[in-house]
């Protein structure tokens, strides 16, 4: 019936319709390669931008990228119309959109030569090609750095792109000589220009940060720094590496874009789901679980639903809510009547396990965000045991009554103590420029939302009829100063270039006690760089000095992700590219030893493929971590903190049952000593607030901890 309708739609078009019309009806049918030849024929006669815009989009939807070419030079030469009508450039970025989730690296480079060659300056106009191959470049592509070399110096005055190229070559740590030349002239044009021209201020605006690195590479040059493969680092501590692993450690064949980390086996030995799909650890090579494996979902987290002193798989779906996998030595069961199941009015963003009243069993946000309708938020679940095996919706018991009139779209959940309290607290990151959730536990299970009063909601700014937050996506709970109480970092998507008073990613620091549990912003001196599309952040100790470092991932193609190591004082450099983990489009991402040799391995699931690294840390850097095994609550210890002081260092870790976006970091407690040597004390405050504690325990090993009874 549907081929028999679109059939009379395109001969009624053909007989009543122009070109235009009569293309628009057969892309609708389907037949691209009849539209397009229509459309050749059309526009060869008569230039006109919107059939070349349709053309353009024929073919891209063909992954004809040179024809597409052809169509953009074409294009170019339509006089005012392209530069003008919003409508028409809108539609090419989104035919260039194909492109580039589409063609191979070769074929980008291949376009944007073609390109070159037949309309030369015309590529820069084209901002998606420049990204493209900058990120090329980054990556010591060849053919990539040649091609825009040549338009380069085609384009003299175009000091933003002279800017994003010289940045590249840094980055890569690449072609010094080059570096140094094109930031010197595009940091010098910025400083001479009155006022600065618009896409050069545009480009530097977004990456301020690089632009001091820009300062400081240009005098690293001039001053004769020199080292082989990296002149410009010289003078910086060597960075631990990672090796892509992904093929060698049986994970080529995974795909997801969310990631836990959990032992179901019982081994020792960190296992992984990727949404539901359960991949297990054999000596450090992963196994997929075929038989008896649970459904996909949105998302998945391991914690142990029973109390049995194993970890269950909660799987989390909008068609049927919480499904929830006991686990019987290895084998795994969907639990019936848990109350947790019934279709959701979207697809859960974020969830988090924790035990909000203090019961001994867990319980767990879903963070619901949107429908169909972009913006129209939808109701969050806080989901508590009854103690019966079954759990009930208690949002609004809880306290946890919308601010708003409709509800926010919430993104990210995340469990963890930050007044010291004993009782385990939930921040809610929240999309689409409202503000976000720190629902504070009064340790009866009653919440309130202290996130306006205690800094962490965002920043509003007043624009027309409504006040103004950000786009943030995941968050984590870290102790980035080592002073004992949970920092926050809130992973905002931002692009100030078109709105302004949209957050950029913050690093809240905890003032403690004294300032009443207040929290500061310090992302502006903290050495992070803006990314514009920060989605999921975590903390951990990858190199083992004593303090947490960050990653981040960046959504979107041709994003990079970020690691970035930590100086002790909460101050952070960048470390990607040379630590060898860089990744584009990244969502969610964990951290595990994944074979057991003592320091942190990465997970990134980027472009829905995950990838494992390993961490090749140097010997004489001391480690420990803590594996807690609960007796009275659940099996991990969800909700527990560890604080271990050796040698002057202090350091604490809390247990988390998920993480922002549904990312789940190992349920071991990491710590790193550096060089430190000697015997350490550790103390577990256990949830329901009752402290053990051990003396002497000797590092470089896996310390078990079992909750007295």
């Amino acid at each position: 019936m549907r081929r028999a309708l679109a059939a009379l739609l395109v001969a009624a078009a053909a007989a009543t319709a122009g070109p235009a019309e009569e293309a628009e009806a057969l892309i609708g049918a389907g037949k691209i390669e009849e539209a397009a030849a229509l459309l050749e024929t059309w526009t060869a006669e008569t230039p006109d931008a919107g059939g070349l815009t349709t053309l353009l989009e024929c073919r891209g939807k063909l992954r004809q990228w040179d024809a597409m070419a052809d169509v953009l030079v074409r294009l170019r030469a339509v006089p005012v119309e392209f530069e003008t009508d919003a409508r028409v450039s809108r539609r090419v970025l989104e035919a260039l959109g194909l492109c580039n989730w589409y063609a191979t690296p070769l074929e980008r480079v291949a376009m944007f030569g073609r390109l070159a060659k037949d309309h030369p300056g015309s590529p820069w106009r084209f901002g998606w090609l420049c990204v493209v191959m900058t990120n090329q470049v980054r990556l010591k592509d060849i053919p990539a750095a040649e091609a825009v070399e040549k338009e380069l110096a085609a384009a003299p005055m175009d000091m933003a792109m002279r800017y994003r190229m010289g940045r590249a070559y840094v980055e890569a740590g690449w072609k010094p000589e080059q570096a140094r030349g094109l930031l010197a002239e595009a940091v010098t044009a910025r400083e001479a220009a009155t006022p600065p021209e618009d896409a050069l201020e545009r480009e530097m605006y977004v990456t301020e940060t690089s632009v001091w690195r820009a300062y400081l590479a240009c005098a690293a040059y001039d001053a004769g720094v020199r080292r082989e493969g990296n002149p410009f680092w010289e003078a910086e501590p060597e960075v631990p590496g990672f090796t892509d692993v992904t093929e060698a450690a049986g994970l080529a064949g995974s795909d997801g874009q969310r990631v836990a980390v959990g032992d179901l086996d019982g081994d020792g030995w960190d296992d992984l789901s990727f949404a539901g799909a359960v991949w297990i650890n054999r000596s450090g090579t992963f196994v997929k679980r075929v038989e008896g494996a649970p459904p996909r979902g949105a998302g998945s987290l391991w914690g142990d639903a029973d109390n049995d002193g194993d970890v269950d798989l909660w799987v989390f779906t909008k068609d049927h809510g919480v499904r929830l996998f006991l686990n019987a030595k290895g084998e795994l069961t969907e639990a019936e009547g848990t109350g947790l199941t019934g279709a959701l009015e979207a697809g859960p963003e974020g969830a988090g396990l924790g035990d909000a009243n203090g019961d001994g069993v867990l319980d767990v946000y879903l963070a619901v965000y949107e429908g169909g309708d972009m913006g129209g938020g939808r109701r969050d679940r806080l989901f508590l045991s009854t103690g019966k095996g079954t759990w009930a919706d208690a949002l609004e018991a809880a306290g946890m009554q919308e601010e708003s009139a409709a509800p926010r779209c919430g993104r990210g959940v995340n469990w963890g103590d930050f007044d010291n309290d004993g009782d385990a607290d939930i921040f809610v990151s929240n999309y689409r420029l409202e503000p976000n959730y720190l629902w504070r536990n009064d340790g009866r299970g009653a919440f309130s939302n202290a996130g306006k009063v205690l800094g962490v909601e965002g920043v509003g700014t007043v624009s027309g009829d409504r006040t103004w937050y950000g786009h943030t996506i995941g968050s984590c709970w870290a102790d980035l100063d080592n002073d004992l109480d949970l920092d926050l970092v809130s992973a905002n998507l931002a692009h100030p270039r078109f709105i302004a008073f949209s957050n950029r990613t913050q690093i809240l620091m905890n003032q403690g006690a004294a300032a009443g549990w207040t929290f500061t912003d310090i992302f502006p001196w903290s050495g992070v760089p803006f990314e514009e599309t920060h989605s999921d952040v975590s903390a951990c100790d990858w190199d083992a000095d004593g303090d947490l470092d960050l990653s981040f991932t960046s959504v979107y193609r041709e994003r990079p992700s970020w690691l970035l190591q930590n100086d002790g004082a909460a101050h952070f450099r960048p470390v990607t590219w040379r630590a060898g983990v860089v990744q584009f489009n990244g969502w969610g991402h964990a951290w595990l030893d994944h074979d057991n040799d003592g320091d942190m391995d990465l997970v990134v699931c980027a472009g829905n493929r995950p990838r494992l690294f390993r961490n090749d840390l140097p010997p004489g850097r001391g480690w420990l971590q803590v594996r807690l095994k609960g007796r009275r609550g659940n099996a991990t210890g969800i909700g527990a903190r560890v604080t271990v002081r050796l040698g002057g260092l202090q350091q604490m870790r809390e247990v988390a049952g998920g993480r922002g976006t549904t990312s789940q970091d190992t349920a071991r407690a990491h710590f790193g000593f550096g060089g430190r040597t000697g015997t350490a004390a550790v103390v577990v405050r256990w949830p329901g607030g009752r402290e053990q504690r051990l003396a002497d325990v000797a590092i470089n090993r896996v310390l078990d901890v079992e909750e007295p009874e």
